[in-house]
């Protein structure tokens, strides 16, 4: 398979799992617990995904030089996974301390980090075509959730603007080389994000409503999503791999539209033709570089 058909196939895993990441907010609504119970509990259920994934991966036959360990537990994967757990916990935090809408576009500073961190450790010079993307990203989001943006909310801004760190640093290390299965780095970032809300789980109530959508949450939301991802990200750049997940909270008022007929503003479309046609263009233009 020549590099375009990979990058092809990449782009659409990363759709796919952006589809699955938009449906959190509807599922998460259904589930009257503590976030941090929430925040364990899927990741609970997403990691017997993650690891069965893992299992049959690693058993399926495979040439003598690709055969790797099943896991590898180091600073780097550690960091990873690190990365991944504090991404949700930050966000669902700020989501507490201020509107969604700037927990949301707080977190996709993400492109801006990326350029920022690629520059001072990478020593990798942003090109002029990934600066104008990242703004007009930056403007289509913005102006996607306008209504919501509010000032104020200082401490609930910095935890949103801190979740954004921690999905520009896990998007560098998983696309790092010393990083061989991104999947790991999910394994590592569930077993934290299970170990620090697991003791939430258990004052919580039960019904077979919460327990569907948190076995939802848990086998579509995060763990078939992020082996989509982890399947794609070798193929793709670091900006766009944080680039189509933007996707995930523009899908947000679809599906709430789908299922309650609330519609969406006029100024909320334009902000999403701009986010869709930069990222059309940028994918684009990889794929004429990529050949």
């Amino acid at each position: 398979m020549n590099t375009n058909q990979n990058r092809n196939k990449a782009i659409l895993l990363m759709v796919f799992a952006a589809v699955l990441w938009s449906t959190g907010g509807l599922f998460v609504k259904l589930i009257p617990w503590h976030p941090l119970a929430i925040y364990g509990g899927r990741a609970v259920i997403a990691n017997i995904v993650v690891f069965s994934y893992m299992l049959y991966d690693h058993r399926k036959p495979k040439p003598k030089e690709k055969q790797q360990p099943f896991l590898t537990l180091n600073l780097h994967t550690f960091l990873g996974g690190l990365a991944y757990s504090s991404l949700s916990l930050f966000y669902i935090s700020a989501t507490k301390f201020t509107t969604a809408a700037n927990a949301i576009v707080l977190q996709f500073t993400a492109p801006i980090w990326i350029i920022l961190f690629s520059l001072l450790f990478l020593k990798k010079k942003p090109r002029k075509e990934d600066l104008i993307a990242v703004l007009f990203v930056m403007i289509g989001i913005s102006i996607f959730f306008v209504d919501g943006i509010e000032t104020g909310h200082i401490f609930g801004n910095m935890l949103g603007v801190c979740s954004g760190i921690s999905l520009a640093t896990m998007v560098l290390i998983t696309k790092h080389k010393n990083t061989k299965k991104p999947i790991e780095i999910t394994l590592i970032g569930n077993t934290i994000s299970t170990i620090v809300g697991i003791g939430f789980i258990f004052p919580q109530q039960f019904n077979s409503t919460i327990i569907l959508s948190i076995l939802f949450l848990g086998i579509f939301q995060i763990g078939l999503s992020f082996i989509f991802y982890s399947m794609a990200i070798p193929h793709l750049t670091s900006l766009d791999a944080v680039f189509i997940p933007v996707l995930e909270p523009l899908l947000n008022p679809v599906w709430v539209f789908l299922l309650t007929g609330e519609k969406i503003g006029s100024i909320a479309v334009l902000g999403a033709i701009i986010v869709l046609l930069t990222i059309m263009i940028h994918n684009y233009r990889e794929a004429k570089l990529a050949t």
